[in-house]
């Protein structure tokens, strides 16, 4: 169980950095199995990823996981502060 979610957040986290190798059926698989496993409804990789990310199951403090959330904040006009990811050059944090 914990292969495949790692392998899950692999994916959604590759998929929304724009690392896309599969295509939009195998998302649609992803998202189905990820909607079973947590009995919740995604709209999109993106929603799955946010959803991972504030749940705990990957890391905040990623990268990706930072990308993830400065989108979903300026989606929703969260504010962002002067803080940084770690192991980033970037130069602000999201707050949800």
């Amino acid at each position: 169980m914990k292969r495949l979610q790692i392998t899950l957040n692999m994916l959604c986290l590759q998929h929304v950095a724009g690392i896309r190798n599969d295509s939009l059926d195998a998302d649609t698989v992803v998202l189905e199995w990820a909607q079973k496993l947590c009995d919740q409804q995604f709209g999109s990789i993106s929603e799955l990823a946010e959803f991972l990310i504030e749940k705990q199951f990957v890391s905040s403090r990623s990268p990706h996981a930072f990308s993830v959330m400065t989108a979903a904040a300026i989606k929703s006009n969260s504010t962002i502060v002067g803080l940084r990811p770690a192991g980033s050059n970037c130069c602000a944090s999201v707050i949800l």
